[in-house]
């Protein structure tokens, strides 16, 4: 008689396995991309509002750890990001001080993206074009030929 038909108890502690090993890939997958755009919503709420909400649904430790370690349903993180980027694109449309920085427009999802009205003026715009500008004059990669930093 074999191991597996002298030992219940290991048969039913394998299947427990497997159980726990699907439902945590069941999970990883309605959870990919969560991590992503809980990010640019951050990201845009900051540009927008100058700040981030007070009530979050949840820690941004608790979405990556969701993500990538636990496998805790971020359901409720998914729906507040959809909500809260729809916002702030609506805010944008009917108030000209909320509209969204040119930077962060192709972090929208494509769904959202053509409702969005870029700003004219923003600081996070202004920002990046001077980044952009000094990386040019510096030479992008900037670092190539400065080996001294390598030895």
């Amino acid at each position: 008689m074999s191991e597996i038909t002298a030992r219940p108890s290991y048969i039913i502690s394998q299947l427990g396995r497997i159980a726990e090993s699907y439902l945590f890939v069941s999970r990883a997958a309605t959870n990919q991309g969560v991590l992503g755009a809980h990010c640019n919503a951050l990201m845009l709420c900051k540009a927008i509002y100058g700040r981030l909400p007070e009530q979050l649904p949840a820690s941004l430790e608790a979405v990556i750890d969701g993500s990538v370690k636990t496998g805790l349903d971020l359901t409720p993180v998914k729906k507040w990001n959809q909500t809260s980027i729809t916002r702030m694109v609506k805010h944008g449309q009917s108030n000209a001080s909320r509209t969204l920085p040119g930077a962060l427009l192709d972090r929208l999802p494509a769904w959202l993206r053509e409702q969005a009205q870029a700003a004219e003026s923003h600081w996070l715009d202004m920002l990046t074009n001077a980044l952009e500008l000094h990386k040019a004059q510096l030479g992008f990669p900037f670092y190539i030929g400065c080996t001294a930093f390598l030895e």
